[in-house]
Order: structure tokens, then sequence, then C-alpha cells
């Protein structure tokens, strides 16, 4: 009699409490990691492998046991697949026309002024950086990288970058290569202004030797060869940030060329418009 008594006062006592008297009882979560379920239930709650390394209640990362572990490797070579998605059809003859028209323009005016600019100033402007620069501007003028404003301002910053790791570590070109290319896709990132033709850009500032840095040399029966002295300029800082600085500017003077012919000859296709914006 006594205990069926207890029992029930206990129950109307627990009946009686609320909702913020439960909040400091423990209570059960459901199971998250493959240590709380069983192999086959977690992955089949992860059958895309997003949740690669799962978490414990706590938020420390487990590791995974071996049959989960291969189903995750699994899935992740099974990204490589892709997405299925077919090849895009060419565009139309008329835009292709306007892409060589232009990217011809562009050129021609470039190498028109590399040959009067370089014989007056040694400024040369024959650079690998106006090819694919082209192709991005007159081939895909809509992708926001092909805009005015990530054309100057990523070139200005992969130039920077190279500029940088060529007179600090342009002794060693391969590390200066390595240093600079990866630098200025960070940089990019960070300040929004995505380019691929400024990694080129940073690739020549960090490693490419200056026509100023050649000196004709005869060597026995007339015969001229040209020699390198950039191991002489090499412990020169000064030497090396001028030279720099030289095919910076050289860049700078094609790009703008560039998005001058491309204002002109992109706006000539009915249906786009060149550039989308500017800031």
């Amino acid at each position: 009699m006594n205990e069926t008594l207890l029992s029930c006062k206990t129950t109307c006592a627990f009946s009686e409490m609320t909702t913020d008297d439960l909040e400091g009882q423990p209570q059960r979560r459901p199971a998250t990691s493959p240590h709380e379920t069983s192999e086959r239930d977690w992955l089949k709650q992860n059958p895309d492998g997003r949740s690669l390394w799962p978490k414990d209640d706590a938020g420390v990362f487990r590791p995974l046991s071996r049959r989960a572990l291969l189903g995750t490797v699994q899935t992740y070579f099974l990204r490589w697949k892709g997405d299925g998605e077919r090849h895009p059809p060419p565009p139309p003859i008329y835009r292709t026309v306007l892409a060589w028209l232009g990217s011809f323009l562009s050129l021609l005016l470039i190498g028109g002024m590399h040959q009067w600019i370089n014989t007056q100033w040694s400024l040369p402007l024959l650079l690998s950086t106006f090819g694919p620069a082209c192709a991005l501007v007159f081939g895909l003028p809509t992708l926001p990288a092909s805009q005015p404003m990530n054309c100057m301002g990523g070139n200005l910053v992969g130039g920077i970058v190279g500029l940088f790791w060529r007179v600090l570590v342009g002794r060693q070109a391969w590390l200066a290569m390595a240093l600079s290319c990866s630098t200025a896709i960070a940089a990019m990132e960070m300040t929004s202004l995505q380019y691929p033709p400024g990694i080129t850009t940073s690739l020549l500032l960090s490693t490419v030797v200056p026509e100023s840095t050649f000196q004709s040399v005869s060597i026995g029966n007339n015969v001229t060869y040209n020699w390198c002295i950039r191991t002489l300029l090499e412990h020169s800082l000064l030497l090396r940030f001028t030279d720099g600085c030289k095919i910076l500017l050289s860049t700078v003077i094609g790009h703008f060329v560039i998005i001058l012919v491309a204002l002109i000859v992109n706006n000539l296709h009915p249906n786009i418009g060149y550039p989308k914006r500017w800031l």
C-alpha cells in the first residue's frame, strides 16, 4: 500500500514539472557518428560523401571505421566522373568572326607600338600574357573575368605579386615561379579580381629575363653570341626591381589597348554588350 502511494506521488510530481524544469535534465541526442550507429545506417545517411569525417556529440572528429572509410574513398573517386554534362555547342559564326577581328586588331596595334616604343625606351610589348587576354576578352566577353575591372585589376595584382617575388628570390627562378603564381591566385581570390592571364603576368615578372640583360659578345672568327648577364644583375635588388617595373608597365599598356578595341568590336554583336560592369 505504501509503495503504491509513493509511486503515485512520484508520477504526479513528474507530471507537474514544466518545460523549464526539464531543460537542465540530460537528454538523449540522436546518434550522428558511425560509433553510435551501425556502419550501414551511417552510409545511408551520407550517400554523397558530404560528411567525409563525421563528428561526435562533442564536435570532435572521430576516425572512420574500415568499411566507412572505404565507402568514403569510393565516393570521392566517383566525383571524378563529372556531372554528365555535354560539351557545349560552338558559338554562332558571327561571334567567332568578331572574336578573330578583335584579337587581330589588338595584337596588331600592340605589335606596331612595340616597334616604336621598344626602340625609343627599350620597353618590350611582345609578351605572352596578351594572347590569353584576347582569348578571354573577345572569346568570352560576358564572363566576370573578362570585364575591364578584372582585366586591369587582376593584371596589376599578378604583376605586383610577381615583382615582389622577383626582388625577393629572383636568383631562384623555379622557386619564384611557384611562389608568385600561387600567391597571385590567392590575392585575386581575396580581392575578387579573378583574371587567369594575370597569372601569366606574375610568371613573366618572376622568371623572364628582360632584353636589357643580354649583351653581344664576339668569340673568335667574328661569331657573335648573346650572353646572358643575369647572374651579375641578380645581386642588385634595384636592377631587378627596375627590370620588373618595365615588364609590368608593358602589360598595363597592352591591356589598355585590348580593352579599348573590345569596347569597339564586342559591341558590334547585336546581343552582347561590353562591358557588363566597370567596377
